[in-house]
């Protein structure tokens, strides 16, 4: 007895679970890149908010001014130990010292050297509180870089990250232990670094090339000078600035709270989903595939004994049909003659 084989082998996998399997790949990427994303500590502040309480935050257009004087002793006059705090600060150059200024130029001119040097050790020595209450914020880069005559000498307060600070080796500069050379980027300037001269740095300040470190900065606009690039002479704003300050955790710029329920939202259906192709893959791995022409494990084994004995009697009964059909076709095949003297007898009667 045969058994039928189909014709065609089965698919191991069919066209629904391939895509459900494509499908469930994606997800699987999806989710290392989510990973990869929350990793970075920048991402951390939807989550895990900061130690000062939100009612403590300040607005974008309000300072923190710190000012710093000698205490009054106890017992004395406060009549006579009154002491006027001055915040006026006077113009870092005179009319005559901004005239003598030339711009698209390729670094400083030696007539403007010791103006710029004395530019960045007044800024230096001034209380940082001071120069707060003095420092414009209103101006950005395409306005400083078109109006450099106007704005020369103004005092000037901005946000940037700086790409590299790279410390001087000569420091034979009069009154100034160390200057500081800050290539620093703003949201106006683009990758259009701005050169800033500074004469400190914040001790946790990293330095070197490939820094992506966000600073405050209060200066002077001094000029426009040209440096060397990889794609030739550019030109950028040459700053005189006090030393900066880092732009702490709680000035990192923090997703808006609406995003936040959809961030959760979405997260929770990217997870039912992996879940439900999870699901999905398992049963249909775990499915035993059924084929009518075969019988299940359930079954008993068929009796083979049974199928030969039938096969024998199958025979048998073949070999008598086939006897039988000889004898009838010899029966058929025998003629009886008549005998040949009765037939002479017949004829001579």
């Amino acid at each position: 007895m045969r058994f039928r084989t189909p014709d065609k082998k089965s698919p191991w996998m069919s066209q629904k679970e391939q895509l459900r399997l494509v499908m469930l790949c994606v997800a699987l990427v999806l989710v290392v890149l989510a990973m990869q994303r929350a990793s970075e500590p920048e991402s951390w502040g939807w989550l895990i908010p900061s130690e000062q309480p939100e009612n403590l935050e300040q607005d974008s257009d309000q300072v923190v001014i710190t000012l710093t004087g000698e205490t009054v002793p106890e017992g004395s006059d406060p009549a006579n130990s009154q002491v006027q705090l001055t915040t006026e600060l006077p113009p870092l150059l005179t009319g005559d010292e901004r005239a003598a200024i030339e711009d698209d130029y390729l670094g400083l001119k030696k007539n403007e050297e010791p103006l710029f040097q004395h530019a960045v050790q007044r800024l230096a020595e001034t209380n940082r509180g001071v120069l707060q209450l003095n420092a414009d914020r209103s101006g950005a880069y395409q306005v400083w870089m078109a109006e450099t005559d106007a704005w020369r000498g103004k005092l000037i307060e901005f946000e940037g990250t700086a790409k590299r600070i790279i410390a001087r080796e000569d420091q034979s500069n009069e009154g100034v232990d160390r200057l500081y050379d800050l290539w620093v980027v703003t949201p106006g300037s683009g990758s259009m670094p701005l050169h800033v001269v500074t004469a400190g740095l914040p001790s946790e300040c990293p330095t070197g090339d490939g820094l992506n470190t966000p600073l405050n900065l209060i200066g002077t606009l001094f000029k426009r000078e040209g440096y060397a690039a990889e794609g030739g002479l550019r030109t950028t704003l040459l700053i005189a600035a006090a030393p900066p300050t880092l732009v702490g955790a709680a000035s990192t710029v923090r997703p808006p709270k609406r995003l936040v329920p959809l961030m959760g939202a979405m997260a929770i259906v990217l997870s039912l989903f992996i879940l439900y192709s999870l699901w999905n893959t398992f049963r249909a791995i775990t499915k035993s595939a059924v084929h009518p022409s075969l019988q299940s494990s359930d079954d008993p084994d068929p009796d083979f004994s049974l199928i030969e004995a039938e096969d024998l009697d199958q025979e048998n009964t073949a070999q008598i049909d086939l006897q039988n059909m000889e004898s009838q076709e010899v029966e058929s095949n025998s003629v009886e003659f008549p005998n040949e003297d009765n037939s002479e007898q017949q004829l001579g009667q």
